[in-house]
């Protein structure tokens, strides 16, 4: 695919993610915003996933920068792209709703940090579980939305949950915790699940036949 595909999927994607995190702000949806965030994120992976991947998330994209499944330069194209694709969201909020957008830096403290790296972890975890082949083809969707609704769950006593710096930025949350926490819980994720997955598949050792 060629690097302006990859970049457009990644933008129409995390738009359309932020977007439904935005609007459930404001709008009471028929599900709570983690599911239709997940499910959104399930369906992208189906719809996205062989162009670009379906990151649509820069903690997502750190994760796979750091365990070298993305190079550094697409690893910058794709930031570009969520951003964009999360100011862009912002701004369809703000016409869906005449909310003025105000991006205020939130006095988010270490608590709220902790809930944004566990949920961040256990997403990237999850989706790395698919870059490895360790979950059926068919199922890829299923297991990448799982894994952001639970994410969601661990994070949400601790954090507003958004575990994704451009949703964060599109619901006018810019606090350094909120845009930090997410890439370190991404690290951490694809690093321990490279790690599990390396040692599962180290052969055993062979033992000698006595004579």
């Amino acid at each position: 695919m060629s690097a302006f595909a990859r970049f457009l999927t990644e933008l129409i994607g995390t738009f359309l993610l932020a977007l439904v995190v935005v609007l459930s702000q404001h709008f009471a949806l028929p599900v709570s915003a983690a599911v239709t965030a997940a499910v959104m994120l399930g369906t992208l992976v189906y719809l996205f996933g062989t162009i670009s991947g379906a990151h649509v998330n820069p903690a997502v994209t750190m994760g796979m920068l750091f365990i070298k499944k993305i190079s550094f330069v697409d690893a910058l194209l794709y930031f570009l792209a969520q951003i964009c694709g999360g100011l862009l969201a912002a701004a369809a909020g703000w016409l869906a709703t005449r909310a003025p957008y105000q991006p205020v830096l939130t006095d988010a403290g270490l608590v709220n940090g902790i809930g944004e790296v566990m949920g961040a972890f256990m997403l990237v975890a999850g989706i790395a579980s698919v870059v490895y082949k360790q979950t059926p083809p068919a199922a890829t969707g299923l297991v990448v939305g799982a894994s952001l609704f639970l994410g969601i769950s661990i994070a949400s006593p601790f954090s507003s949950a958004f575990l994704n710096p451009a949703v964060a930025l599109a619901a006018g949350v810019a606090s350094p915790m909120y845009l930090a926490a997410p890439l370190v819980g991404g690290v951490l994720g694809a690093y321990v699940y490279k790690f599990l997955f390396s040692q599962s598949r180290v052969p055993a050792p062979v033992t000698k036949k006595k004579k």
